[in-house]
């Protein structure tokens, strides 16, 4: 989705701004908090570099009820089928207790961060390589606020809930 808003911004194909929200609706099926910090990053980098008027265009709108109709439609049909007990689990349960009460501790803030690095290692040569080249590349500063924008939520997505395992 964040790709497709900055191809659309890029190219000024801005009436391809729908698929951003079909691209997060179809995550919003695999994980809702996916779409959701996609949604976000796409606002703050808009925001950021002055592209806010943007996400007043129709074409986004139109993908922001195209996220609504992917995105709402497996938890109504949920709903349907299972009334207030899918809601209690789903959302009470999930997402409030695990922001409210301890009943999803684990060990450690960082467990996520720890897993990231002992999991997909191979990548870090990459980060890592990323970071030095930085410096180099300093005069593009879309460059910096994409990268910025992007790690800024993540960080406050992983390390601020209570942790579930570790």
């Amino acid at each position: 989705a964040s790709l497709e808003f900055t191809l659309a911004k890029r190219r000024g194909e801005t009436g391809r701004l729908w698929r951003v929200g079909l691209w997060l609706g179809l995550g919003a099926l695999a994980k809702w908090s996916y779409a959701l910090f996609g949604l976000l990053w796409i606002v703050v980098f808009a925001a950021w570099n002055g592209d806010a008027k943007l996400l007043a265009r129709r074409s986004f709108a139109a993908g922001m009820a195209c996220l609504l109709v992917l995105a709402g439609g497996w938890p109504a049909l949920q709903w349907a089928l299972h009334g207030d007990a899918y809601v209690d689990q789903a959302f009470r349960t999930e997402v409030a207790a695990r922001l409210t009460t301890d009943a999803f501790l684990s060990t450690s803030a960082w467990i996520y961060p720890r897993l990231f690095f002992e999991t997909y290692w191979p990548w870090l040569p990459v980060f890592l390589l990323g970071l030095v080249r930085y410096p180099v590349r300093r005069s593009r500063p879309e460059a910096f606020r994409m990268i910025v924008a992007w790690v800024v939520p993540t960080l406050i997505l992983i390390l601020l809930p209570n942790r579930k395992y570790g």
